[in-house]
């Protein structure tokens, strides 16, 4: 899955994409990472990862990786240059990267990174999952432009949150989170738009939900696909959640694992999130190598009366805000690309793949 801001430059990462306003929108010399979650399952669990730094700058930027709530002697620092770009691993499983599922709705003080630099960088995180790393994902740190006040939560709809496995057993493999971090202290953070009928990790109250989190403080809510209580709310249910600060804060949101597809298939797919300040009405998107079932783009409303028009032609439907729509992958030209125009701006992902499965 993708994420997607404000008009036309495409960049992919894995199962990600990011559309940015102009190519320098990630360079940054502060990154924040909230931590990430998982489905509890083994097909899921976190396995090896990675943090990416690169520049364009000709000469050595330092760069310094805090590990949030952790000593100083735990940090990691390098050089990186436009000819010496850095991967650097950070461990496998249940790391500083993620908040286990069973440890999700509480204030984490100790949990995600933030990457400072002499000059502006670039950073990604990328990792595999599964016993046999049969799952992977990554995600684009957006620097400065992650930094805002209000956002709408995107994930794979995980239409098969109900399937089985071969044990006739439910699987529940599939699971949809948003993870904030705080920028500043004293940052109260509002969770809404979640329906009360759903089922969240770790959590029995209800929405909307105040936390207050202080500078590098996170939070996570994690929701499972299968439900015995709630089996339709849940497989889409974090989708157009709306989260809002009254200071800045850093938001990741996906599903891992996920798929807009109701087959077997499933996959990480998550990004770092830009605020309603920087998203648009006007998207254009470059298909990937997969079947049309989940080459599909999710459209997420932040006004009501919003109406989506694909490719010039009329609109096709209106939605409200949190409401969203899936175009599905067979409405992109014979050419492999496609312009969506929303009569408001819009929150907007996309879902990318390979192959027939």
């Amino acid at each position: 899955m993708s994420y997607a801001y404000r008009y036309i430059n495409l960049l992919t990462i894995i199962c990600i994409t990011f559309l940015s306003q102009r190519a320098s929108a990630q360079l940054s010399k502060t990154h924040y990472i909230p931590p990430l979650t998982n489905a509890d399952s083994n097909s899921s669990n976190p396995s090896d990862q990675y943090f990416y730094i690169s520049t364009p700058s000709n000469t050595d930027i330092a760069y310094t990786i805090i590990p949030v709530g952790q000593p100083s002697s735990s940090y990691i620092t390098g050089l990186v240059s436009n000819s010496n770009p850095s991967e650097i691993a950070i461990g496998s499983g249940n790391t500083q990267l993620f908040v286990p599922p069973n440890q999700s709705s509480t204030v984490v003080f100790n949990k995600g990174y933030i990457i400072e630099a002499e000059s502006q960088v670039y950073v990604s995180v990328r990792m595999n999952a599964g016993n046999n790393l049969s799952q992977a994902g990554a995600l684009v740190s957006k620097g400065s432009s992650a930094l805002g006040t209000v956002f709408r939560v995107g994930a794979f709809t995980n239409a098969s949150g109900r399937t089985f496995n071969n044990q006739g057993v439910p699987s529940e493999n599939l699971l949809s989170f948003v993870s904030v971090m705080a920028t500043e202290d004293l940052t109260t953070v509002v969770f809404s738009d979640i329906l009360n009928d759903t089922e969240i990790e770790n959590f029995g109250g209800n929405f909307p939900l105040n936390i207050v989190l202080n500078k590098g403080e996170s939070y996570t809510i994690a929701m499972n696909s299968y439900s015995v209580t709630f089996p339709d709310n849940n497989k889409d249910g974090l989708i157009g959640a709306l989260v809002t600060s009254d200071k800045d804060i850093v938001v990741n949101c996906g599903s891992a694992n996920g798929s807009f597809h109701n087959g077997d298939g499933r996959d990480y797919g998550m990004d770092q999130i830009v605020g309603v300040s920087k998203i648009g009405s006007e998207y254009i998107f470059v298909k990937g190598d997969g079947d049309n079932n989940w080459e599909n783009i999710l459209i997420v409303g932040h006004s009501d009366n919003t109406s989506i028009s694909i490719n010039g032609n009329p609109a096709i439907t209106t939605i409200n805000a949190g409401e969203y729509y899936v175009i599905e992958g067979n409405n992109y030209s014979a050419n492999e690309n496609m312009y969506v125009e929303t009569s408001q701006d819009v929150f907007v992902y996309q879902g990318i793949g390979a192959t027939n499965n």
